[in-house]
């Protein structure tokens, strides 16, 4: 999904002449981003929790999808 999302980018860069490619992320790269991730949304979580803030804790969901989604990636 993400290599997609780039490759799209990229042409629409390339219609509009702006002379930018984005970096591709190999396995390696996005397991480390997997597991900086969870552990954002683990600290995220217990911060929520003890704080008792709906705020932080919509972050820690949104940061444990972006976990699922990054690890789903580093499996293609």
């Amino acid at each position: 999904m993400i290599r997609e999302i780039n490759q799209k980018i990229n042409a629409i860069n390339k219609k509009i002449g702006v002379n930018v490619t984005l970096p591709k992320d190999d396995r390696e790269s996005l397991k480390k981003h997997t597991k900086i991730n969870g552990s954002v949304a683990v600290a995220l979580l217990s911060a929520g929790l003890i704080f008792n803030s709906k705020s932080i804790l919509v972050l820690s969901a949104l940061a444990g999808i972006g976990t699922y989604f990054t690890h789903r990636e580093s499996k293609i």
